[in-house]
C-alpha cells in the first residue's frame, strides 16, 4: 500500500498542475478592456498587416450576438492587444467578420472606438481620399445604424395633403454632439415643397397626427456635403434627424 500510494501520490500532484492550452496567438502588445464588451455599444477596428478592416456582423443584434459570444469563447481579447495569429484558429463568425480568407499568420491589433472616436476615423478617411467620400459616409452611417438604428412611429389619425403641421425636429451629428442647442419647430402645410431636409421627406409620406421618427442622413440629403463652420459642421459629416409631430 505505501508502494502504490509513492507512485499514485506524484501523479495526481502532476496532474493538479497541469496547465490549460493557451490562446491560439501570441501576444506582442497589451491592451486593456473586453473587445466582447466593448462589441456591445462600440465598434471594433482589426489593424492588420493588410491594413484595416471593421469587425462587423452581417445583418443586426442577433449576429452581433453570436460574434460577442464567440470571442467569450477564446481566452479574452482586450482592446489594444496586438498578437500573432492563425486565422484558421478563430471562430469562423471571428473569421467571416474580420475578412480573414487567407491561412497565412497575421499581426493583428484590436482597435475599440466609441461614437466619438468612429467619427475621427472616418472624417481622417475621407480627407485622405476626397474622391471616395460618398462611399465612406453612406459606411459609417451603416455602423452606426449598428447602435443607433433608424426608427419610425406613425400613430395617431393620418395627415392628409395640404393639411397643417407642426414638426419638433432635433439633430445630432455622427460623432454624438447635438447639431443645435434647442429643438426646431417647423409649421408648414403637408405636400408644400422645401420645408424640410430630404431625409425626413420619407417620413412625411406617412406622416399621422402622433408621428415621431428618427433616420440617419448623408450630408448631401441634409445641409450639402460642404462645411458648416458656423454650426462647427465638417464636410461629409452624417447627421441623425428625430422628428415628432406636435
Amino acid at each position: 500500500m505505501n508502494r502504490l500510494a509513492t507512485i499514485l501520490i506524484p501523479a495526481l500532484l502532476l496532474l493538479g498542475c497541469t496547465r490549460s492550452a493557451g490562446p491560439p496567438w501570441r501576444l506582442i502588445e497589451l491592451g486593456k478592456g473586453s473587445v466582447a464588451d466593448h462589441l456591445k455599444s462600440g465598434w471594433v477596428r482589426i489593424e492588420s498587416d493588410s491594413g484595416h478592416h471593421w469587425l462587423l456582423p452581417d445583418q443586426g443584434s442577433e449576429e452581433l450576438a453570436i460574434l460577442a459570444r464567440d470571442l467569450r469563447s477564446l481566452p479574452e481579447i482586450a482592446c489594444g492587444d496586438k498578437v500573432r495569429l492563425l486565422p484558421g484558429d478563430m471562430p469562423l463568425s471571428i473569421r467571416h467578420a474580420a475578412g480573414w480568407t487567407g491561412t497565412d499568420s497575421l499581426t493583428v491589433q484590436w482597435q475599440c472606438v466609441d461614437q466619438t472616436g468612429l467619427a475621427a476615423l472616418f472624417l481622417e478617411e475621407i480627407q485622405r481620399d476626397s474622391a471616395s467620400a460618398n462611399p465612406w459616409e453612406a459606411l459609417w452611417i451603416s455602423m452606426l445604424q449598428i447602435h443607433h438604428p433608424d426608427t419610425q412611429r406613425h400613430d395617431g389619425v393620418p395627415l392628409r395633403m395640404g393639411e397643417e403641421v407642426t414638426l419638433r425636429v432635433a439633430t445630432h451629428c455622427a460623432d454624438g454632439r447635438r447639431l443645435m442647442p434647442d429643438t426646431v419647430r417647423l409649421t408648414f402645410r403637408i405636400g408644400d415643397a422645401g420645408q424640410v431636409a430630404p431625409a425626413l421627406e420619407e417620413g412625411l409620406r406617412h406622416i399621422h397626427s402622433e408621428s415621431q421618427w428618427s433616420v440617419w442622413s448623408t450630408s448631401s440629403d441634409a445641409f450639402g456635403s460642404e462645411a458648416h463652420p458656423e454650426l462647427g459642421l465638417p464636410a461629409h459629416m452624417p447627421l441623425q434627424f428625430s422628428a415628432s409631430v406636435e
